[in-house]
């Protein structure tokens, strides 16, 4: 690139970059009455929820093929009675219906569930939050839901 036309490409952005002020896109983001869905449920969503989550440490967390065939699918980060939220790279859609095999206690009885993903979070490089999918229990046994309302009461995990 010409000396010429680099220093003149640099003069615009300098002017243009001292007509803006330093805190208006910050201004602007506070004014907007809508979220992206990809960031997935704000705070008031969550508090629509009707189970309460508790953190997991890491629960990996599988899919499963009809034909009984497992691939990892993501880590879990936190369980409720209605769904859990799993970290993973590239989420699939809203809506997507998965099903899943989980542990909560190494050791203990996997948990198999059908699963429909209720949001999705795709990876920004300028979120703090994580990707991932939130997803809702659809259909799990009565031994499986004992199971997690057990891990549930007893506490700090």
């Amino acid at each position: 690139m010409p000396l010429d036309l680099k220093s003149s490409i640099t003069k615009a952005w300098e002017r243009a970059r001292s007509l803006i002020p330093l805190n208006f896109f910050e201004k602007i983001k506070e004014k907007l009455p809508f979220r992206k869905k990809e960031e997935g449920p704000t705070p008031q969503e969550i508090e629509r929820r009707k189970d309460v989550r508790v953190p997991l440490k890491v629960v990996r967390v599988w899919s499963q093929a009809e034909d009984g065939k497992r691939g990892f699918l993501g880590y879990a980060r936190d369980v409720s009675l209605g769904g859990l939220f799993i970290q993973m790279v590239a989420p699939p859609q809203q809506g997507t219906p998965l099903q899943i095999v989980f542990q909560l206690i190494e050791g203990e009885a996997e948990i198999h569930t059908e699963v429909q993903v209720a949001w999705a979070r795709r990876f920004n490089p300028r979120s703090k939050l994580e990707a991932g999918i939130g997803v809702q229990f659809l259909n799990f046994s009565e031994k499986d839901r004992a199971a997690i309302q057990s891990w549930l009461e007893r506490g700090p995990h």
